[in-house]
């Protein structure tokens, strides 16, 4: 099946906590120093990584996603496009300064959670 052009963007909010804490979940309320994008098809590829798909999406339209409690951490749906994560260095630079594709991570969602805190995002603060 074919994808529908679809670019949306959604922000999320970054991750864990930096991986030099002891703690396994910290939730912070100051902002995440690095910032990221999730960057994948809508449909057809991200289909195929059904657990990624709801960590990312959510169960059903009513559902919140898990990428939506990271801080600085955006979705954005581009036709075609494999699923990667693009980490921005903060120096106002559009081009990523790393890519990483998440279809190696075969569709492990707490491999995909430990690269998130290892890359220093972090859950936003419940309130």
């Amino acid at each position: 099946m074919a994808c529908g052009m679809m670019t949306m963007t959604m922000v999320a909010a970054a991750s864990s906590s930096s991986s030099s804490s002891s703690s396994e979940d910290q939730t912070t309320s100051s902002p995440s120093p690095v910032k990221g994008k999730f960057v994948t098809c809508a449909g057809c590829k991200l289909n195929k990584l059904p657990n990624t798909k709801l960590f990312v999406k959510g169960a059903s339209a009513a559902d919140v996603a898990e990428i939506k409690s990271y801080e600085n951490l955006e979705v954005e749906y581009v036709q075609g496009h494999v699923p990667e994560l693009h980490i921005y260095k903060d120096d106002g630079s559009a081009e990523p300064s790393e890519r990483i594709s998440i279809g190696e991570l075969g569709d492990d969602v707490g491999r995909l959670r430990d690269l998130l805190k290892e890359k220093g995002f972090r859950r936003k603060a419940e309130l």
